[in-house]
This record gives C-alpha cells, sequence and structure tokens, in this order.
C-alpha cells in the first residue's frame, strides 16, 4: 500500500502542462526521493524494479524453511523407571516446536534440561525418520515420578 501511495503522489508531483510529452521527456528532480533517476520514466522504471525486488524478498522469505526449531517439553509428572535398559520416550508435537515439526533435514541437541532424576545413562534428541523422532529419550539410572522441563533445538543442516 505505501508504493502505491507513493507512485500516486510521485505522478501527480510529476505532471507536465504539454499533455503529449513522454515521460522519458520529462525532467526529475529526485532530491529527497532516493533515486537517482534523472526523468520520469526512469523513476517508474526503478519504483517498479524496488516493489519486485521487495516481493521476491517477502516470498522467498515465506517459502524457506526456518533455520532453526526450538521444541519445548514440559510435564508434572515424568515417570522414569530404573535400569540402563528402560527407555521412555517423548515424541514431540507441532504445538511444541512452535508450530512447525523438524523434518530430516534438521538436527537437533539439548538446551535446557531439568528433571527429578539425578541419575541418567543418556538423553538422546532423535530426529525425524528415526524411531521417536522428531523427540527425546530418557534412559534414567533411578526411578523418579515429578516434574521435568527439556528444551531442544532443532538445527537446519541440509
Amino acid at each position: 500500500m505505501r508504493i502505491a501511495t507513493t507512485l500516486f503522489v510521485f505522478l501527480a508531483a510529476c505532471t507536465s502542462p504539454d499533455a503529449t510529452s513522454r515521460a522519458v521527456d520529462v525532467a526529475y528532480e529526485s532530491d529527497g526521493s532516493g533515486l537517482a533517476s534523472s526523468n520520469v520514466q526512469d523513476a517508474l522504471d526503478d519504483l517498479v524494479a524496488m516493489a519486485r525486488a521487495s516481493e521476491d524478498k517477502i516470498e522467498e522469505m515465506q517459502t524457506q524453511k526456518r533455520s532453526a526449531i526450538e521444541c519445548r517439553f514440559q510435564t508434572a509428572n515424568l515417570s522414569l523407571q530404573g535400569g540402563t535398559s528402560t527407555a521412555t520416550p517423548h515424541v514431540f508435537t507441532a504445538l511444541e516446536c512452535g508450530g512447525a515439526l523438524p523434518d530430516a533435514t534438521y538436527t537437533g541437541a539439548i538446551s535446557k534440561f531439568e528433571t527429578c532424576s539425578a541419575f541418567f545413562y543418556g538423553v538422546s534428541v532423535m530426529t525425524a525418520g528415526e524411531p521417536d523422532g522428531p523427540g527425546i529419550v530418557f534412559r534414567s539410572g533411578s526411578t523418579c515420578n515429578g516434574p521435568a522441563k527439556l528444551v531442544a533445538v532443532f538445527h537446519k543442516v541440509r
């Protein structure tokens, strides 16, 4: 809308008393406009080129996927069973990931982690395409039931 308004004001300010003049023949004073044009036709061409470049940039930004997706898991009652072979998985939802789940072109890492257990054999961030992915898998050395928070950040790598 701003470009259309600017174009209207620009055209109104550049009318020629001679109705037969061509835009290329009408001189244009570019001071203060940010344009380097010396005639009306060049100024119009510059405005159109800037509008197209802006539209292309917006379209590109809208179609690109985010380069990082943060997924937040929080529960008041995480139940972990002790033992080296016991795994407790959690698959992220789109809501936990800000509306978009990471796909197989992302890899994840733990950013923040709090839980009721003091001892873990492992906490794995699983990517899309892996079992329980995209998500996390807890392997605890002790049993616990209580609150837990985890933030995983998935970065685009492919």
